[in-house]
């Protein structure tokens, strides 16, 4: 007996250094060792499940307009018409406001002295995606970054059970356990001995006390 499929696309969005890229790639690697599709890149086969796997598709958004043609899907034009009214289809990856404002600014403004001025510049880009996020409805998830980067295994497999096209198929925590060691996500926990910029607690290194508190107090205010 062929067993029925139902495939239904899912979007991770997240703004800017959320994180939400590294779990869409970990179901990618996990489709990738599971099917042995191990030529294609993660976040492609991620994006592509269901044209390549025969998975839920699940593809990683920040929500902006600039996103080329070829990820059309990622963009906020095409995401606005398929998910409004459907947001149960959508997983929020939430990290904490201090910690991605200073990567951005440690990555695209280097150069720049850090002010009041450019920590709200790049506040703003986070509460636009999060505007757009409630816009589409309030049944979304929410996940944890900070959560997903503490508990890999847990989350991951959650996601997986989301993105299966029929109840009865297993999740290998083999596999899962395949994915979390290869990944880069047990470096980012705050106390990891690790080169990686982006783990939790990264805001130490770029902000100071006073502009962090500033963040906080902001985040609170916009529900960020």
């Amino acid at each position: 007996m062929s067993r029925i499929i139902l495939l239904e696309e899912k979007l991770i969005v997240g703004s800017a250094e959320s994180g939400h890229e590294i779990l869409a790639s970990m179901v990618g690697q996990y489709l990738a060792n599971t099917y042995d599709r191990k030529g294609i890149p993660s976040l492609t086969l991620a994006a592509r499940a269901q044209e390549l796997v025969e998975w839920n598709s699940l593809v990683p958004s920040t929500l902006s307009t600039s996103y080329y043609q070829e990820d059309a899907k990622q963009s906020w034009e095409i995401a606005e018409k398929t998910y409004k009214g459907f947001s149960d289809k959508v997983i929020y990856l939430k990290r904490d406001l201090k910690d991605s404002v200073a990567l951005i600014i440690s990555k695209a403004f280097a150069d720049h002295e850090v002010n009041i001025e450019l920590i709200d510049e790049n506040i703003r880009n986070h509460q636009v995606m999060k505007e757009r996020l409630d816009s589409l409805g309030t049944s979304y998830e929410t996940v944890s970054f900070e959560e997903m980067v503490s508990a890999p295994h847990a989350i991951l497999t959650s996601t997986l059970h989301k993105l299966r096209p029929i109840g009865d198929i297993e999740i290998s925590m083999e596999v899962v356990e395949e994915v979390v060691t290869a990944s880069e996500v047990r470096g980012l926990r705050e106390d990891a001995e690790s080169p990686y910029a982006e783990k939790v607690g990264a805001w130490a290194d770029v902000l100071t006390v006073e502009q962090a508190k500033y963040i906080d107090q902001k985040a609170i205010e916009l529900g960020l």
